[in-house]
């Protein structure tokens, strides 16, 4: 049976380290995250649990790389923050792990530097040979926006005889009781995304937009989202999907 592991605890960690004890094909899921606290609160909830909790950085390579071998990860899933995929793609590609992450950096222009830069490209371009080499599956990007639009879009091109563009909408009118502004997933990465130059593609080049003000539309969402302000934003499939 495989031994599977999430790293990086927070919100969407600890939801998906509870569907994977769903399936029985998993006889261990390790936990990690460099506090472990959530970690421990999902191993106390499950009862006969096969969660185990380990405390690592995600960015000491070489200790993630111990941690995957002592416990021969089969599969292990980044749910930590973009910074961290080149360190956890290099552990796996060395201890002999697949691998999946969620997100990766702001897209930026070919030839454009940035300190950190940390796109799917750059993913693509330094482990593609490393994870072919070795047999190990590498799923960039498998989160919801990017991940799972790119595979709806592909459903529906295939089934269309024509299709003109591809819109991903996204809305939340979510609350957190007890908080007045509170966001559903890594706050930081959320002002880094509105603060960031949108790229997309528009009539077959990519085009960029400005922040907050680019492809301003309000669109009725189904209930209970209902009429939403929606403007173009920094995200991977706005490149990923037309190119």
């Amino acid at each position: 049976m495989a031994t599977a592991m999430v790293i990086g605890m927070g919100g969407v960690g600890s939801v998906i380290g509870l569907k994977l004890h769903g399936y029985d094909c998993f006889e261990r899921i390790l936990l990690a995250d460099i506090d472990p606290a959530f970690a421990e609160k999902l191993r106390e909830r499950i009862k006969d649990s096969r969660f185990e909790v380990h405390q690592v950085d995600a960015l000491q390579t070489q200790k993630l790389i111990d941690l995957l071998k002592d416990s021969k990860v089969t599969v292990t899933l980044n749910a930590c923050t973009w910074q961290t995929n080149h360190s956890v793609l290099e552990a796996c590609a060395q201890a002999g792990s697949h691998y999946i992450d969620m997100a990766a950096d702001i897209y930026s222009l070919p030839g454009v530097k940035r300190p950190g830069k940390n796109s799917f490209e750059a993913e693509i371009e330094r482990f593609n040979h490393a994870f072919l080499e070795k047999g190990l599956a590498g799923i960039l990007r498998m989160g919801a926006d990017p991940g799972a639009v790119n595979v709806f879009a592909r459903w529906a091109m295939d089934r269309l005889d024509t299709a003109t563009s591809i819109r991903v909408l996204d809305a939340d009118n979510g609350e957190v009781k007890g908080y007045r502004f509170a966001v559903l997933f890594s706050p930081e990465t959320l002002f880094e995304e509105l603060g960031a130059v949108p790229y997309y593609v528009n009539n077959g080049k990519v085009t960029a937009g400005k922040p907050l003000e680019t492809e301003v539309d309000w669109v009725r969402f189904p209930d209970p989202i209902g009429l939403m302000k929606t403007y173009a934003v920094a995200h991977e499939e706005g490149v990923s999907l037309g190119t």
